[in-house]
């Protein structure tokens, strides 16, 4: 990652930035023309969001927060995954607003950028962690164990999308509530116990945070049963809170259209069978 945003979407002001480069940018005059070029996506292309450019010798990343108003942006080498860059955006943005308590409400008011500095030692761990993740991925072990990872923070990060947009107020608050007490009660259990680096899943309002783990602590087969009894978990209390219908329809615009997009990726981690199962009944 070379250069990050966090961009309030309404006004187009940098709440925070980062530079990893030796290119020196303009965050404010940049952050204008990203969240013009997101606008834009949105409303004159009648697309919902853009996910990643090329321009300028990088691949930018987006990650739009409707919701919250907010805009994540990472400018990286052309050669990144941007699925991998998307993950990582997600999981950033769940550290961010519980960092500052944020809410769509509060943060209109809160936009004075030095508020928002301390971020920067967050965000400076995670870009280690995940450059020192890169380095290892060499190991054919490691490397399944990080395709895991991406694989179910992505699912994972398709269920918050619809828990966000299909539960109101009261509902909501009892479904995140749910499924906290469901983690709460895993990291019990003896496996994680036995396998401390699992303790490290996190779950809130703001989204899951898998794919921070460091992969050279874990086992690929407790990792892989660990993360389908959550998912099976998720699955299960949106079949309590949801009709049918409504939860296949909402399966098909995020959960299902991703497994067809990593189809190859899902057959090379042997998920094929066991998520097929799992979503069609």
């Amino acid at each position: 990652m070379k250069h990050f945003w966090i961009i309030q979407i309404s006004s187009s002001v940098t709440l925070f930035y980062r530079n990893y480069s030796d290119f020196k940018l303009d965050p404010d005059l940049v952050s204008g023309f990203l969240s013009a070029l997101n606008y834009f996506s949105e409303a004159e292309l009648d697309s919902q969001v853009i996910l990643s450019i090329e321009m300028s010798g990088l691949k930018w990343v987006y990650s739009y927060q409707k919701e919250m108003g907010l805009l994540l942006v990472a400018a990286c080498n052309p050669s990144v995954n941007t699925d991998v860059i998307s993950a990582r955006l997600e999981v950033l943005y769940k550290k961010f607003a519980e960092q500052f308590d944020l809410t769509p409400e509060n943060l209109n008011t809160i936009i004075d950028q030095e508020i928002y500095a301390p971020f920067e030692e967050v965000l400076d761990l995670f870009s280690a962690q995940w450059e020192q993740a890169e380095k290892l991925m060499s190991s054919n072990g490691a490397a399944h164990i990080f395709d895991l990872m991406l694989v179910f923070q992505q699912i994972y990060n398709h269920f918050n999308k619809i828990i966000r947009k299909k539960f109101h107020k009261t509902d909501y608050d009892d479904v995140i509530d749910e499924i906290g007490m469901i983690l709460k009660n895993m990291k019990e259990s003896p496996e994680f116990k036995e396998n401390p680096e699992l303790s490290n899943i996190e779950f809130s309002k703001h989204g899951w945070s898998v794919i921070t783990l460091n992969p050279m602590e874990l086992e690929e087969e407790v990792l892989k049963r660990t993360l389908i009894m959550i998912l099976l978990h998720l699955n299960n209390v949106l079949k309590a809170h949801m009709r049918d219908y409504t939860r296949f329809n909402a399966y098909s615009k995020g959960i299902y259209k991703y497994m067809i997009e990593q189809f190859d990726l899902l057959r090379k981690l042997d998920l094929i069978r066991i998520l097929l199962q799992m979503f069609i009944q």
